[in-house]
């Protein structure tokens, strides 16, 4: 260890005062960790039981578990970073080698809080190899097809699946019979059309519940129409081979991911095409519910993994700024002294609350708001470089260095709440976080690169 150490430190020095040789490699395989973590929790069970399995790593101890370890990295690595300080014990120090060391320093910072991508790219990696995606096309096209015959009872039928605008889309008119022989809302006049008690609609499908349902993952209205239609068209010819072959496709997909109970098309058809007399009882029904579907749990569950996409980026924008806010609060410490570096936490704290509080003395909002925080931040951003130039206080440009250091990622944030687009779409909201982050990454090292005329000013 000495012998490296002593090599690290005449060959590579930045590399030694920064620790990069033995913090990143352990914090990469703190991430191979969480990786094989993450592909622990997806399992089949998994999928078909949880509403939001991509979110275990917040609902469950591994968050807990990765701020431990965040926070004892940190602490223990600023130990020795800070310790050793180039700049404020003069040894030779370039205004590059300054900059390549605020990259190792930003990359520890990323490493050090962004467990959870690790996590995600583990689920992410176990669910694909679990499910692909013509295995979820193939099951959202029979959960699509059987929709109509999985309803568990006909009062969820009435409040969940019956849909009033399915009658005017497909232009259908049935003639009225009297209110005594409906279920449903207690005016005629204001709805028009309802189900028919199950003892009334047993001579002719068109009066059943089965006629009217909706069908789930169409892509269109189109597709829509289509299913309704076809499926409208095999109840009134009573084409029961259609009808089982697409409940037991149903029941065979089941089976492969060990969904119970499984359908029985007989039973089905039983209850479907139901002979005079018969009455719909709600106690015998094989398919009782249970909360959610096991089936469409899979496949919520699978979709949100396999079109993710935006999430993803906005789980790596989340983190880069995490990351990018404690690299400069951890290097402005070392450029600067920490007289002035307490006068810009303390300055920006009171010009905070002198904004907030005039802004709502004046009831200005929204636009106005970011306006003001806007024009603050841009004129620190101007004084901290105009002051690397000229003649300026010590104490009171390393201040003003600290500040637009620690402000440089939002100011196009703020322009965007100040043009008024709030309401983009998350997409085009996510590329303007990136933008920011890559406008204040720019900003970050042209102060950096002018960073040692701080140490070239007088004490005053």
């Amino acid at each position: 260890m000495k012998k490296l150490n002593k090599f690290i430190i005449e060959r590579f020095p930045t590399l030694w005062n920064v620790r990069f040789v033995y913090v990143v490699p352990a914090l990469l395989l703190a991430h191979l960790m969480f990786f094989l973590m993450g592909r622990a929790s997806v399992d089949l069970e998994g999928l078909k039981e949880y509403y939001r399995i991509d979110e275990a790593y917040f609902e469950s101890g591994a968050i807990l578990f990765g701020i431990l370890i965040s926070v004892l990295v940190f602490v223990m690595w600023l130990l020795f970073y800070l310790r050793n300080n180039p700049l404020k014990k003069f040894y030779p120090h370039s205004s590059w080698k300054l900059l390549l060391e605020y990259g190792m320093v930003l990359l520890i910072c990323l490493l050090n809080v962004s467990f959870a991508i690790s996590y995600s790219v583990g689920q992410h990696s176990k669910a694909g190899s679990l499910f692909s995606k013509e295995d979820l096309t193939e099951l959202k096209t029979a959960l699509r097809d059987v929709a109509p015959y999985t309803v568990p009872y006909k009062g969820q039928f009435d409040e969940d699946q019956y849909c009033y605008e399915m009658f005017g889309y497909n232009s259908m008119k049935e003639p009225a019979l009297s209110a005594e022989e409906y279920t449903g809302p207690d005016s005629l006049e204001t709805a028009g059309i309802y189900n028919l008690k199950d003892s009334l609609c047993c001579g002719d499908v068109r009066y059943s519940y089965y006629y009217f349902c909706s069908f789930p993952y169409t892509e269109n209205n189109v597709e829509l129409r289509e299913c309704i239609t076809r499926h409208q068209s095999m109840l009134l010819r009573k084409d029961r081979e259609s009808i089982t072959r697409i409940v037991n496709r149903y029941a065979a997909l089941q089976e492969k991911y060990n969904v119970n109970p499984k359908m029985d098309a007989q039973k089905v058809l039983a209850r479907v095409f139901a002979q005079p007399g018969f009455e719909f009882d709600d106690e015998k029904i094989e398919f009782e519910a249970s909360g959610y579907d096991p089936m469409e749990r899979l496949v919520s569950n699978q979709e949100k993994f396999q079109d993710s996409g935006n999430d993803f980026r906005v789980l790596w924008l989340v983190h880069l700024y995490i990351a990018i806010l404690f690299s400069v609060f951890i290097f402005s410490f070392r450029l600067t002294d920490i007289r002035s570096w307490l006068i810009s936490v303390v300055g920006l704290g009171i010009l905070g609350i002198l904004i907030t509080v005039f802004n709502i003395v004046a009831g200005i909002r929204d636009e106005g708001f970011a306006g003001m925080y806007l024009l603050v931040m841009l004129g620190i951003a101007v004084t901290a470089f105009v002051g690397s130039f000229v003649k300026m206080n010590k104490m009171l440009y390393g201040a003003f260095l600290n500040a637009a250091l620690w402000n440089s990622v939002w100011i196009l944030l703020l322009l965007v709440l100040v043009s008024n687009e709030r309401y983009m779409d998350s997409d085009k909201g996510t590329y303007i976080g990136f933008a920011s982050l890559g406008l204040g990454l720019l900003q970050i090292i042209v102060y950096i690169l002018r960073a040692r005329a701080f140490r070239a000013k007088p004490e005053e």
